[in-house]
C-alpha cells in the first residue's frame, strides 16, 4: 500500500505479508531523523533488526529506527498484517 499523508512529518501505511513471505522495511530519505512505529493489526510475525530477533503477534508494537533495517517473515499460517506510520 502507497504510504497516506497524516500531516507535514507522518505517514500512514499497512504491510501485508503472505504466510510463508518476507519483507524488508527501511527509511528512505534523512533516515537519521525519522522512525516508524509498527503494530500488528493480525497475525504473527518474526522480525529481525540489526541482531535483534523476536517474534511478535496481535496487538504487539515496535519500532524502527532511521539507520535501522527490518526484516518480517510470516511466522503464522494466516496473513500477518501490520500498520506502520513513518515520522520524523
Amino acid at each position: 500500500m502507497k504510504p497516506i499523508k497524516i500531516g507535514k512529518m507522518a505517514a500512514f501505511s499497512i504491510v501485508r505479508v503472505d504466510s510463508d513471505d518476507a519483507v524488508t522495511l527501511s527509511i528512505s530519505g534523512d533516515a537519521e531523523h525519522r522512525v516508524m512505529i509498527c503494530s500488528m493489526a493480525s497475525g504473527r510475525v518474526s522480525v529481525g533488526i540489526d541482531k535483534n530477533n523476536f517474534g511478535i503477534g496481535e496487538g504487539g508494537m515496535w519500532k524502527v529506527r532511521g539507520d535501522e533495517v527490518c526484516r518480517i517473515r510470516n511466522a503464522g499460517v494466516e496473513e500477518g498484517v501490520i500498520h506502520v506510520v513513518a515520522c520524523a
